[in-house]
């Protein structure tokens, strides 16, 4: 297992042609760029504040839900009486709210996902090839929809 360190080296520059080294260094950067890098901003400044003032402040974690869960307006519109009915919801605050609908769109996805993978394993029927991409379209549009929202996120417009 002898050999010097230069001598490696050589053969290690033998097997990287340039191309080699940009398909390694391009995926890398944008990994850097684009997961990495917003990652450290957001821990770099959620450590500016500490866990006691995010969790006192009602407008982050809130255990008695504000607002109402239906919104009932009566009005008038071309000189008839309207009733406008909206679903609001309460607030508990972002961190509960965040929480409650991470589990139901967990769940929901998760009975959605089920029922396809039946369907899909179990019977052969015309489309099925193209149910099947569509099915997989979200996931490979996860990346893109996260970096939008992580530009909007940092955006200072």
């Amino acid at each position: 297992m002898g050999g010097s360190a230069a001598s490696k080296l050589r053969k290690l520059s033998f097997y990287l042609d340039p191309v080699l080294i940009a398909q390694l260094l391009l995926p890398t950067t944008i990994l850097f760029l684009f997961l990495v890098a917003p990652l450290l901003l957001v821990a770099y400044v959620a450590g500016q504040y500490s866990v006691f003032d995010v969790l006192s402040d009602p407008t982050y974690f809130s255990l008695k839900p504000r607002g109402q869960p239906v919104l009932i307006l009566r009005t008038s519109f071309r000189g008839r009486e309207v009733t406008i009915i909206k679903v609001v919801g309460v607030s508990f605050g972002a961190v509960i709210n965040s929480l409650i609908n991470a589990v139901i769109v967990t769940a929901g996805a998760t009975v959605l996902g089920v029922a396809v993978a039946f369907v899909f394993a179990r019977y052969e029927f015309p489309g099925k090839t193209v149910l099947r991409i569509l099915a997989t379209m979200p996931l490979l549009l996860t990346p893109f929809i996260n970096v939008f929202v992580t530009r909007k996120l940092f955006d200072w417009r």
